[in-house]
């Protein structure tokens, strides 16, 4: 286990689905932290690559933000850093030691770091046990989610779309690998599928299964879960009481308050009935248990 205080201090991991939120807190963990290294979808196969594609102030087109600048100034790309087992993989991790590979590089840092993940769902227990780190996860409304992939599928062009939608929607979760978590959680529930799933339902199991293995393994180590409808319904000002590692949350004032919920009763309909084919409600219900009890 890395102590607390040596350099190179892994401080916190801010992990979540995609299109859920962790985009937006990372801007505000590496605004209101400017002493310490943030570091966004450090665990991506193609990290070299997304980093070359965003020159030092290149303003990404998806979120808006400028990703990658601290990749500019900690690292000397020209080495191959991210050259690793991780970037050999597709696009969810298969095992700890390629994460714990990955992570070493940053904790050989002389700054103290905070690295945002989109796919640290089944591995946060370990990466809390080697690194005593803090934990963070947010979830958002998985209709919401879907939706917003769709829309990402749709910027690649609206006829790759459309071809994909008459293939009876087998390829739409290729796209922010939502297929690749569902056979992973396939793979590590030992759950057989029913016949006829389309895209929408797989993304559904998938996100039950990871989220809720996020979720216990958060919370088992005093960390914080959060939503992004609870974010956005108080204006960030749910922030303003978490206390992770000195982690701080204070700036947050781009955050436009809505009045949003995270699950209505329609939604909620439409979840439990593909869960009930799999047989999975028990895991649905105490996610949403969670889920409910923190907002």
């Amino acid at each position: 286990m890395k102590a607390r205080g040596d350099v190179g201090e892994l401080k916190l991991v801010l992990n979540g689905s995609f299109r859920s939120g962790t985009s937006m807190l990372w801007k505000i963990v590496k605004d209101s932290n400017p002493d310490m290294l943030c570091f966004y979808e450090p665990c991506h196969p193609s990290l070299s690559d997304l980093i070359c594609e965003h020159p030092e102030g290149h303003v990404n087109d998806l979120h808006g933000y400028v990703l990658f600048d601290e990749y500019h100034h900690a690292f000397d790309m020209s080495e191959g850093v991210f050259n690793d087992a991780l970037s050999q993989t597709k696009i969810y991790p298969d095992t700890y030691d390629q994460i714990s590979e990955r992570v070493s590089r940053f904790t050989c840092l002389d700054q103290a770091c905070v690295l945002q993940s989109n796919r640290w769902h089944y591995f946060l227990e370990e990466l809390h046990s080697e690194y005593d780190c803090a934990l963070m996860h947010v979830l958002r409304n998985p209709f919401k989610v879907w939706d917003s992939i769709q829309r990402g599928i749709r910027q690649q062009g609206e006829f790759s779309y459309q071809i994909r939608r008459l293939l009876r929607n087998r390829s739409l979760g290729e796209f922010f690998g939502s297929d690749a978590i569902y056979q992973k959680s396939m793979k590590v529930h030992s759950l057989q599928p029913p016949l006829f799933l389309s895209s929408f339902e797989r993304f559904i199991v998938g996100w039950i299964l990871s989220n809720d293995i996020a979720v216990k393994a958060v919370l088992a180590h005093s960390g914080t879960v959060l939503t992004y409808e609870s974010i956005l319904s108080s204006g960030g000002d749910v922030l303003d009481a978490l206390d992770l590692a000195a982690v701080r949350f204070d700036q947050h004032a781009f955050v436009r308050r809505q009045a949003v919920t995270f699950l209505d009763s329609t939604e909620y309909n439409k979840i439990a009935s593909i869960c009930t084919r799999f047989g999975m409600e028990d895991v649905m219900e105490d996610l949403l248990k969670s889920i409910g009890e923190l907002q």
